[in-house]
């Protein structure tokens, strides 16, 4: 993983005061491939991760505490259960559902 990205998710915890659970985090070509990941995906490179997040509360102290943090690139999973973030700055920012 990107030192610079733990950083930023470790300071991002800190901030909100929560533990953060990650389900997803680097990927070799081998796992991206099996998981049909895209081929430019940011956890090839150690700066993507996804988070376990089940509640609107801890969802919306997370969100502000990565964007405080410097994320400018974050999902929320449609199912409402998880977070993706990154630092990937090949990528533009945004917040969108995935």
């Amino acid at each position: 993983m990107n030192r610079d990205f733990l950083d930023m998710l470790d300071y991002a915890a800190d901030v909100c005061k929560l533990q953060f659970i990650i389900i997803d985090g680097y990927r070799t070509k081998k796992q991206n491939t099996r998981l049909s990941g895209a081929s430019n995906n940011s956890h090839l490179i150690g700066r993507a991760v996804v988070l376990q997040c089940k509640n609107a509360n801890k969802r919306y102290k997370m969100i502000a505490a990565l964007l405080e943090s410097g994320f400018t690139r974050i999902g929320i999973g449609k199912d409402q259960k998880t977070i993706y973030c990154d630092n990937d700055d090949h990528k533009p920012d945004m917040i969108f559902l995935y």
